[in-house]
């Protein structure tokens, strides 16, 4: 919410959804088919996968797009819960009266956490996920004309507000109980909506204090790439480990040091999937053009 720029929610509704196909839907069926790919090696070679589940399974998870049925690559819910966000706030923009939007998308945030409670099942394409999204999203597309103020450009008060809102969530996280958005596990509504805000307002300080740099630039121009192929790269990572090296599956739990090698090279591994990508097929990626251009 903070980085989507007015104009885009205002664009027509055919021309919103165009671009949304492109950017997030195209690149969530382009990243399945490679995570099916790598899903059917595990099945059918390396035997990881239950003989008693059919190829045609994942098919199911694909068309409904939940977390929990996304099996093959479950982080690439965010795509479709994106999707479903972002429609949900253009049609919430349209209500016009400033007010009204406050209220309904506050709505959205207090009714969302009890939407899996009410219906039963989880619903498609994130759609009850998407209810609590859309309240960040508001809250974040409602605040970003004041990220640029002098209040915040000031590096030692931006230095204090994150070391205090780290240090509250860092006290306060374990309050709650075990917190996985994809599949509405929330646990306590108020502590999840105080912590996750305090958690993101943290990192947007955090990322204010950071100079430009090459690493930053990096992964931030392949991050599309990072989050869908990360659990890949860590299968491969640690197939390397155990059979090259000897080591044993929870190596890479061991330490905290082990942990921190072990995410470092899988991003370094997705980084030049990224250039690749980019360069010969940037329609996989929501790109319009060639890398160059």
């Amino acid at each position: 919410g903070c980085l989507a720029k007015r104009r885009y929610f205002e664009l027509p509704l055919a021309s919103f959804l165009k671009r949304n196909l492109i950017s997030l839907i195209v690149p969530y069926f382009s990243f399945w088919c490679i995570s099916y790919g790598y899903w059917l090696l595990r099945r059918f070679v390396l035997h990881e996968v239950a003989d008693s589940q059919s190829w045609l399974d994942p098919l199911a998870g694909l068309l409904h797009g939940t977390g929990d049925m996304l099996y093959v690559n479950v982080v690439l819910w965010f795509f479709v819960c994106l999707f479903s966000a972002t429609l949900l706030f253009w049609c919430l923009l349209r209500l016009r009266s400033t007010t009204t939007i406050i209220v309904a998308v506050a709505a959205f945030g207090c009714l969302g956490p009890f939407i899996p409670t009410i219906v039963g099942i989880p619903l498609p394409w994130c759609l009850d996920v998407a209810m609590v999204a859309v309240s960040f999203f508001g809250l974040g597309h409602a605040f970003r004309r004041n990220f640029d103020n002098d209040l915040q450009t000031r590096t030692g008060i931006r230095l204090l507000a994150c070391g205090v809102l780290t240090m509250a969530l860092v006290m306060n996280a374990g309050r709650n109980a075990g917190v996985d958005v994809s599949t509405m596990v929330l646990g306590n509504p108020a502590w999840f909506y105080f912590n996750a805000l305090v958690g993101i307002s943290a990192v947007v300080f955090l990322s204010q204090l950071i100079p430009k740099n090459l690493i930053s630039k990096l992964i931030a121009e392949n991050t599309i790439v990072i989050f869908p192929l990360h659990l890949i790269a860590f299968g491969l990572l640690t197939a390397v480990a155990m059979f090259v090296f000897g080591l044993d599956k929870s190596f890479k739990d061991a330490s905290l040091a082990w942990s921190l090698m072990y995410a470092v090279a899988a991003v370094a591994m997705c980084v030049p999937c990224g250039a690749i990508i980019r360069r010969l097929s940037p329609w996989a990626i929501g790109f319009r053009s060639t890398a160059k251009s």
